[in-house]
């Protein structure tokens, strides 16, 4: 991106590679992706955040990235989690500590139930009318031999 003097989000997809330990990019996408809450400053500044206020001509604050955030992806959780536990690398409890101090989810928060209430019309569209759904990326062509990346 630097070589083409790109400036702005980035939604990047890799994997890591067991077969030489290293990570594979798989795409990059000049938006906003799924994960943007991830990097969220202190004072709530997120990229989104900051992206309006550049456009709108005001000044972005400085800010000071949370370190150790814990952030989830309900969706990719359940069914990365599901896969390793029917393969015996997961049990339950140990999933349920892994849930222990999650921050923020994106589509469960208890202010605004509208995206999980989404999630079953998501599901149908994708499973029937041909539509994309939450758990697209899990499906998509882009999955390759390489395992998807976990995080402890």
């Amino acid at each position: 991106m630097q070589a083409i003097a790109y400036r702005g989000p980035l939604d990047i997809g890799y994997r890591f590679d067991a077969r030489d330990g290293q990570y594979k990019l798989l795409d990059a996408n000049p938006r906003i992706g799924s994960t943007f809450r991830l990097f969220v400053a202190k004072n709530g500044l997120d990229v989104a955040r900051a992206l309006y206020l550049d456009i709108t001509g005001q000044s972005i604050p400085s800010a000071q990235i949370s370190e150790g955030r814990k952030w989830i992806v309900e969706t990719n959780d359940l069914a990365s989690s599901w896969s390793h536990f029917r393969e015996g690398q997961l049990t339950l409890g140990a999933w349920m500590r892994s849930l222990r101090g999650v921050q923020e989810g994106v589509w469960l928060a208890s202010d605004d139930l509208a995206p999980l209430a989404t999630l079953p019309l998501l599901w149908f569209r994708k499973r029937f009318g041909g539509g994309t759904g939450p758990s697209s990326a899990s499906s998509s062509s882009t999955d390759s031999a390489l395992p998807e990346t976990q995080n402890p």
